[in-house]
């Protein structure tokens, strides 16, 4: 048990009380416990550790929910309707990450070091603090590309 602590704190890096604590309640039979940064961030979050395919998946949920709405609710209601439905489906996924965030972390550390079990002591770390932890590159070049699209569409 002490050695999979170990672990664990190896991949969670410097966040490793707080996900510690929340293995510990997925342990416990508690899989689900709400986490405000992916609720307040969304798919930023997962990029930033380093989940890139979750973070796909709730991104092409946010293309779904935007292509469905401007398909079925712009030609139907008024505006007012419209932005509160919008507001309500946002609302609703926002939860969803903030539930799923912790769940989903904690489900990949586990995976990865289940994967990494047969390896030397070693090269397990080395694995764990490289697929573990925080990626600050990607999100920061993200936010800048997203600033300079949106500066983009509203010049042209």
């Amino acid at each position: 048990m002490e050695m999979e602590r170990k672990l664990y704190e190896q991949f969670f890096q410097r966040s490793r009380s707080y996900y510690l604590n929340k293995v510990d309640s997925y342990n416990s039979g508690r899989k689900i416990t709400f986490n405000l940064a992916p609720f307040i961030f969304g798919f930023s979050w997962f990029i930033y550790r380093k989940m890139y395919l979750e973070a796909g998946i709730v991104f092409a949920i946010l293309i779904l929910q935007v292509i469905i709405e401007e398909a079925l609710l712009s030609s139907t209601l008024n505006t007012i309707i419209q932005k509160s439905i919008s507001s309500c489906i946002s609302i609703i996924i926002w939860a969803a990450t903030g539930f799923l965030g912790n769940y989903l972390y904690i489900s990949k550390a586990k995976r990865i070091i289940a994967q990494t079990a047969d390896l030397p002591e070693i090269e397990q770390e080395k694995i764990l603090s490289k697929k573990g932890g925080v990626s600050l590159l990607i999100p920061i070049v993200l936010i800048g590309a997203y600033i300079l699209l949106a500066l983009f569409v509203n010049y042209i």
